[in-house]
């Protein structure tokens, strides 16, 4: 299962233990299995990279909307506050974590139609593993 770095940080860290996935139909992870996630990129080899074995609580589909303040947490995303302008407006300043989520989608996928059904699957870190 791949993860970009920052979402691969959250993962060790023990901050993210919920991803979505487009649903295309059929669940390509299965609840009770464990899996490999990395954040080594498909497209080339790298020296660097992490993996860890996670293993699949429960999974269920949603439309991507049905996101909550809570669940983006889970994501591994966190309240954020700009610091750095003190000038802007604390409601302009801070980003909540289900608004840094669709950025973080959008990025990675291209789309944030609300719409979108999604595959939610919760996990667990069962051990770091050697890259």
């Amino acid at each position: 299962m791949k993860f970009s770095p920052d979402l691969m940080t959250e993962i060790l860290n023990g901050n993210k233990t919920v991803t979505r996935r487009p649903f295309k139909g059929k669940r390509p992870y299965t609840v009770g299995r464990e899996y490999t996630a990395t954040d080594q990129p498909r497209w080339k080899k790298t020296e660097f990279f992490r993996k860890a074995k996670i293993k699949m609580l429960a999974a269920r589909e949603e439309a991507l909307l049905e996101i909550t303040e809570e669940d983006a947490r889970k994501e591994g995303f966190q309240l954020k506050m700009d610091t750095r302008n003190r000038e802007v407006s604390y409601f302009r300043s801070i980003m909540t974590a289900k608004e840094q989520f669709f950025l973080k989608w959008g990025a990675i996928y291209g789309v944030t139609d609300p719409m979108l059904v999604v595959t939610r699957y919760e996990f667990v870190l069962v051990k770091v593993l050697k890259a």
